[in-house]
């Protein structure tokens, strides 16, 4: 794999780290408030129970099991 390749694998993997935190922050918060979560579905809005919400496994976890 050329430098570039993992440099930008690299930064692939930190930011959807990033973003999966948010999230877990997002779905945690609309949990303690008892708020729906309002999600982009289909080409419209649509409001989501946070207790069916599940999170995909970061890709920097993902790498690491499959090492």
């Amino acid at each position: 794999m050329k430098s570039n390749d993992s440099e930008t694998r690299s930064l692939f993997e930190l930011a959807d780290a990033a973003f999966q935190q948010a999230a877990k922050k997002v779905i945690e918060r609309a949990k303690a408030t008892s708020t729906p979560i309002i999600l982009w579905i289909n080409n419209r809005p649509q409001e989501c129970d946070p207790n069916q919400i599940t999170l995909p496994t970061p890709a920097i976890e993902k790498r690491r099991t499959e090492n």
